[in-house]
């Protein structure tokens, strides 16, 4: 028998039912959702607590912003649709000079890319940089490009190997391509 003032079992059934029907309802046709739900249950999980972490971060960071963007700071934040979580890291012990000079190479091919994605005013910047570069600084950067300029033209073709005395004894572009040659043999 069901004391004065009781919740009817059978009632605080129903309605425990029809909340999760009403849930589910509302989850099943929410796409994102389901995505994230997925890509979550493929996630590592030692790697949960950090992503997540990640995202609740930017997400607050994201509404702070959008309340003072207007009014105070003048500055809106967006979804960076190339954003990443994952840092790539190569564990310099265990690797031979062959990956580190793909990396590298990877690396250098990804500022290329980053650079013919600005507008035009990244060369007038560029050479102001450049200007108040330290003069070493700078010729480390040239030594660099002619090191680049070489391989390149050899990997065309259009010139025989040559690159070893192009850098400067000790250079760190220098040991580069000694470590590409050494990767060749």
């Amino acid at each position: 028998m069901i004391q004065p003032g009781a919740v009817d079992p059978i009632e605080a059934l129903t309605w425990v039912v029809d909340a999760a029907h009403r849930l589910v309802r509302d989850l099943q046709g929410d796409e994102l959702l389901a995505r994230l739900v997925k890509l979550f249950e493929k996630m590592p999980p030692d790697d949960r607590p950090i992503v997540v972490g990640a995202l609740e971060r930017e997400v607050r960071i994201r509404t702070l912003s959008h309340h003072v963007a207007e009014t105070l700071t003048q500055v809106e934040l967006r979804p960076n649709p190339n954003a990443r979580i994952y840092l790539r890291v190569i564990d310099q012990e265990n690797t031979s000079d062959e990956v580190g000079m793909m990396a590298m190479m990877r690396a250098v091919y990804s500022v290329q890319r980053g650079i013919d994605a600005l507008d035009p005013t990244w060369s007038a910047m560029m050479a102001t940089t450049l200007r108040e570069m330290d003069p070493n600084a700078r010729q480390r950067i040239d030594d660099f490009n002619r090191v680049m300029r070489l391989l390149l033209d050899e990997a065309a073709g259009s010139k025989p190997r040559a690159h070893a005395a192009a850098a400067p004894p000790g250079d760190a572009i220098g040991l580069a391509g000694d470590a590409a040659g050494r990767a060749r043999r």
